[in-house]
């Protein structure tokens, strides 16, 4: 119902008013563009007399009950700017059902009523409830009845209860929401207060009532509380709610709704039967094990199944062959493979030569997954804290009015990298034709000027001071842009070359080597020069006409990066003359846990603040999970 600006909406529990009972009605107020109004009303019948009032709280809502009767019309009566306006009340239906819930701890007593043109002692019906598609209560009764369902019966979240006649023709739907804390969070430091540089214990757990663990996926952040998100504001309810298919709109915390409040949310929902029903579809049939399989079919100069041809897959970590079957088809079975991961196929007789077939792949059917369009909303920036983040953590000058503006050289000869990623004219440039597979990533920039390697460590024009090299004499890395954390390993001694040697020779544009003043402008780590590794969007191709070798970016796993963890020694005793103005301690995206205690273990920044640790995340039985803690660094 509309009128002017304000739009109120009735919903009857159970979706239906049923004559000679009280029934449950909420009242939702909203102006034009959704966003709640607080309005208060009157239910009068067609003699003016009043029936029920309510208010509407601060999302909107309110709830009153009716005690209605067949023989008479009711409308809400509201004063808006001034004005008196009616609204009619949803019309009787003589021939559907309610279900009416009220919460007896430790059961919901479900009520189940009939309208009058259905009612009769010995009516059928049924009463199932539906929680993430899937059943978790069933039973049966006749005529006016009352059931007692066991609330540890029922799993966390929104459950719809369904009420269905003899013929299964659905008469009424109530939605609850149970939240008996089955599922207990454990987040916890191991201290309060800690110094600059020292290590950090944090226990984390997931179990259930009977405190068994729940295998969960989370992601985890420790960062600078004055620059984390904002404290959330609890959400509108949209209008279209009743539509929504996500079983927790409560993910903001129980500070934002109570149980009553719940209660009233779930009254809003209606006609979720329908979009249940609609949302049963017969899935394609998908091998769970073959999602990577690279298969396909061989065609020869006729578009025509070829039989009986060699076909040869080559890629970075992985050479293999098979046989075309009497379809001209093949099948690579593969575990997993990197995002953009470049593969060759060559495909020879076999006597070994190679010919001109066609290799047509079948198109990999990946799981549809939506995200939210409340998840999508960029992150708003708030100035006072922007400025607030550079004063604390980016101490150097943002511009200086004494520096001419750069100027760029250009040579006549284009030169076959990204010259506009260039820092310096001064550095030294190592491009791809001086970076190959034979010749290797490291050996190239070992092999350039200036650099050597003294007792197995990589360092610019000698040493700086007079102490022998370390890993702090090396120079410093960075990989488009952003500077990485290296470490030396078993054949290595030096960080920085057992770094280097893990990159394919295929994904660099160019490296940049910046020595003396130009590496100053990092800082002082940057004062044993500055080693820029710039990489390319693909990988050089495979093929060339002479191998006939066809080549192809497959789309696969997307593999996250690896947050950098930064580690102190008690025993050093050396202190570092690194400045660690880490914002963010700690963070990973896919820590995955299913026993009773998970250990995490990182270190502190020497930058005192309050840091506040976060997990969300699902369990795998559905629920959401969302806590927060702090610890201070003093």
């Amino acid at each position: 119902n509309t009128s002017d600006s304000l739009v109120i909406t009735f919903y009857p529990e159970g979706g239906n008013i049923i004559t000679g009972a009280s029934s449950a009605v909420a009242v939702r107020a909203t102006d034009l563009n959704g966003n709640p109004v607080a309005v208060k009303g009157l239910v009068r019948d067609n003699y003016d007399a009043v029936m029920a009032g309510f208010t509407t709280d601060e999302y909107g809502l309110a709830k009153f009950d009716l005690e209605s009767s067949g023989h008479r019309n009711y409308r809400a009566v509201i004063n808006w700017n001034g004005k008196e306006i009616n609204y009619p009340l949803p019309a009787f239906n003589f021939y559907g059902g309610q279900i009416s819930v009220t919460k007896a701890s430790p059961n919901y007593m479900e009520r189940v009523l009939l309208g009058d043109s259905i009612y009769t002692k010995d009516a059928l019906s049924y009463l199932i409830a539906i929680s993430k598609e899937n059943m978790v209560f069933a039973s049966i009764g006749k005529g006016l009845y009352q059931v007692a369902v066991p609330e540890k019966k029922l799993p966390n979240g929104i459950v719809t209860f369904y009420l269905f006649d003899a013929s299964f023709h659905l008469l009424s739907e109530r939605s609850v929401y149970v939240d008996d804390n089955s599922l207990h969070v454990k987040l916890a430091t191991d201290k309060e207060i800690y110094a600059p540089h020292e290590k950090v214990t944090m226990n984390l757990s997931m179990t259930d009532g009977d405190q068994k663990p729940v295998a969960s996926l989370v992601a985890i952040s420790v960062i600078d509380s004055r620059f984390s998100d904002p404290a959330k504001q609890c959400p509108v309810i949209p209008a279209d709610y009743s539509d929504k298919t996500i079983d927790n709109i409560f993910l903001a915390g129980d500070e934002c709704f109570s149980d009553k409040e719940r209660d009233l949310v779930m009254l809003l929902r209606n006609n979720n039967y329908e979009r249940l029903s609609n949302s049963i579809e017969n899935p394609a049939i998908v091998d769970d094990d073959s999602l990577l399989y690279l298969k396909g079919i061989v065609l020869d100069e006729n578009d025509k199944p070829a039989t009986d041809k060699i076909v040869t897959l080559i890629s970075k970590s992985a050479f293999r062959t098979d046989t075309t079957n009497s379809e001209g088809r093949f099948s690579f079975p593969l575990d997993n493979y990197a995002d953009s991961t470049q593969f060759g196929f060559k495909v020879t007789n076999l006597k070994g030569r190679s010919d001109d077939s066609k290799v047509v792949l079948d198109t990999l059917v990946y799981p549809k997954v939506k995200t939210p369009a409340s998840l999508k909303e960029l992150a708003t920036l708030d100035s006072r804290k922007v400025r607030k983040y550079m004063d604390t953590y980016y101490l150097l000058p943002t511009e200086d009015k004494h520096m001419l503006p750069r100027v760029y050289l250009k040579d006549q000869k284009k030169p076959n990298y990204d010259v506009s990623k260039r820092i310096s004219d001064n550095s030294i440039i190592l491009t791809s034709d001086q970076i190959n597979e034979r010749n290797g990533v490291a050996n190239a920039v070992l092999n350039s000027g200036g650099l050597h390697l003294l007792n197995g460590y990589l360092v610019v024009n000698g040493l700086t001071g007079m102490q022998a090299p370390d890993k702090g004499s090396e120079p410093m890395i960075l990989v488009n842009g952003a500077p990485v954390i290296v470490s030396s390993d078993l054949q290595e001694t030096s960080p920085d070359l057992a770094y280097l040697k893990t990159f394919d020779p295929k994904s660099i544009d160019f490296i940049e080597i910046l020595k003396g003043p130009d590496g100053a402008r990092y800082g002082m780590r940057g004062g044993n020069g500055v080693i820029l590794v710039n990489t390319l969007n693909n990988l050089r191709d495979l093929s060339s006409k002479e191998n006939k070798i066809k080549t192809f970016y497959a789309s696969g796993i997307s593999k996250p990066v690896l947050f950098p963890i930064i580690t102190y020694q008690e025993n050093d005793e050396k202190p570092s003359t690194f400045i660690d103005d880490r914002p963010t301690l700690f963070w990973i995206g896919n820590y995955f846990t299913d026993k009773q205690d998970n250990t995490i273990t990182f270190y502190t920044s020497g930058i005192p603040a309050i840091y506040q640790v976060r997990i969300t995340g699902i369990t795998s039985h559905g629920d959401i999970i969302n806590k927060t803690t702090k610890f201070k660094i003093k």
